[in-house]
């Protein structure tokens, strides 16, 4: 098994060489799994295994935070409009693919009115 900051030739490791000849084998800086990297200037290309670099991308770039989201609202390929719905809310097990029609009957939510009693809405909330 190879050490922290050793270096070996490409196709030693098992990769062709494409212009990049050399290979470290280094740490991810946040979970710690090692992994043979390319080398760029004698230090690492990358500095994250590929399953951290995933998850700091969907905490980046989830919902508001990406440039092309509208509110989690579109039409499907039949012309419905769906509406995205989270795992922690009440319409979620009813979902397919995390969302749900807006319009319909079976999608009336109940919500608790001011004197304990409850209220129908006719339409599913935006």
């Amino acid at each position: 098994m190879a050490r922290i900051g050793e270096i070996r030739r490409s196709e030693e490791v098992g990769y062709k060489a494409k212009g990049q000849r050399y290979h470290i084998w280094a740490a991810c800086e946040k979970c710690g799994k090692e992994r043979w990297v390319q080398m760029v200037r004698n230090a690492p290309r990358k500095n994250l295994c590929l399953s951290c670099v995933r998850k700091l991308a969907g905490e980046k770039y989830n919902k508001a935070n990406h440039q092309n989201w509208k509110g989690g609202k579109h039409n499907d390929n039949r012309g419905y409009v769906v509406v995205r719905v989270d795992k922690g809310e009440f319409w979620f097990p009813m979902c397919s693919g995390g969302y749900k029609g807006r319009y319909g009957g079976e999608f009336w939510q109940v919500l608790p009115r001011f004197d304990g009693g409850w209220r129908l809405l006719a339409a599913f909330p935006v």
